[in-house]
């Protein structure tokens, strides 16, 4: 999580200049964190069910 601030906020840094470019980094960072979000907790879901389940 800290790698994804350094990274993006570097990134941040760069186009600061180009204001466009810098809320097109934002949405796709935006975008991506919320994927890998979604992973997370679907995987977190699934190993909390099937753990509670015993089939």
């Amino acid at each position: 999580m800290k790698m994804l601030l350094v990274i993006y906020s570097f990134f941040y840094r760069k186009y600061l200049g180009n204001g466009q470019m810098c809320l097109l980094v934002t949405m796709l960072m935006f975008q991506r964190a919320k994927q890998i979000a979604r992973v997370i907790r679907f995987t977190w879901n699934n190993g909390k069910s099937s753990s509670r389940k015993t089939c």
